[in-house]
């Protein structure tokens, strides 16, 4: 998989959306743009990280999440 960081802040935020459960409807509404272009962001944001469905999507942002809240060993 890639990395987050390839993706722009609006492919970021539709992923976390995703993540949150969010229908495309639902993310086309809150987001003021049409299901069509969030359906364009998702195949851009899988062909980035290498995944093909919004299911790996969703587990990718909430491992990043866990990944941010650990705290970082040090030594």
């Amino acid at each position: 998989m890639r990395r987050i960081f390839e993706l722009s802040k609006r492919e970021l935020q539709i992923a976390e959306l995703v993540a949150e459960g969010k229908s495309n409807l639902e993310i086309a509404q809150c987001s003021a743009i049409t299901e069509h272009t969030v359906k364009n962001y998702l195949l851009r944001i899988f062909d980035k990280l290498g995944i093909d469905n919004r299911v790996k999507l969703a587990r990718y942002i909430y491992e990043r999440r866990q990944r941010q809240e650990s705290p970082v060993a040090t030594t």
